[in-house]
């Protein structure tokens, strides 16, 4: 297995990862994109991946969705800062045997880069029944 997985959680507890948008493993050939941003004065990364459940509109049809996960920065990081370091991180796991790569886990305050302060939210879009 040659593919890198991005772990993600949001819970500050590990009795309080129960739900769907509590923590998230996505490959990294599911990564779209980044998009910077900023909530109540914090500098936010959001990391878009194609979605993990297909979605489905009122008509049956299959629609484009995105799941995504909101980064928040720590106080003086900028988008540009988080995005170099998870590049290099990239790079440096691409040679290595354990393909886990752990972006945030709030539940242990563990993250990879110094630029991160928390994992603001996990979202993904419910499929329509």
């Amino acid at each position: 297995m040659n593919e890198i997985y991005l772990y993600f959680r949001t819970q500050a507890t590990i009795a309080s990862d129960l739900d769907q948008d509590d923590s998230v493993l996505y490959p990294l050939s599911s990564f779209s994109g980044f998009q910077s941003g900023t909530a109540n004065n914090v500098n936010t990364v959001t990391m878009s991946f194609k979605p993990l459940e297909t979605v489905f509109d009122n008509d049956g049809t299959g629609s484009v969705s995105t799941d995504t996960v909101v980064i928040n920065l720590s106080s003086g990081s900028s988008p540009k800062d988080f995005m170099e370091h998870f590049t290099e991180q990239i790079n440096t796991i691409k040679n290595k045997q354990n393909k886990f790569f752990s972006i945030a886990d709030d539940a242990t305050s563990k993250y990879f880069s110094k630029t991160i302060a928390s994992v603001g939210a996990i979202t993904i879009p419910a499929a329509l029944s």
